[in-house]
């Protein structure tokens, strides 16, 4: 039976600590699910500077659901090695 509660730590578009994206990470590993930590890294301080210039001045944005969040992210990324990692615990 799938426990639920591992679930509540993937990753939000509002979670700004990286404290708060490794237990995702160890979630996956292990469940076998490779995750290239330092890809990750710098895909999620991408990420970050992304939530933070957009959720400040864009009122837009803070009432945007989750999916429309992640759908505005992926729009500006050039190719997938910008959210790669990032999607296996989004």
């Amino acid at each position: 039976m799938l426990n639920l509660n591992a679930l509540t730590t993937f990753l939000r578009l509002q979670t700004t600590e990286w404290e708060n994206i490794e237990p995702c990470e160890q979630y996956l590993l292990e469940r076998n699910v490779s995750v290239d930590e330092a890809e990750l890294f710098d895909q999620y301080q991408s990420l970050f500077e992304f939530v933070q210039k957009e959720h400040q001045p864009n009122a837009i944005y803070c009432k945007m659901m989750e999916h429309e969040r992640w759908a505005k992210y992926f729009a500006i990324c050039n190719t997938i090695k910008c959210f790669s990692e990032l999607i296996k615990i989004a």
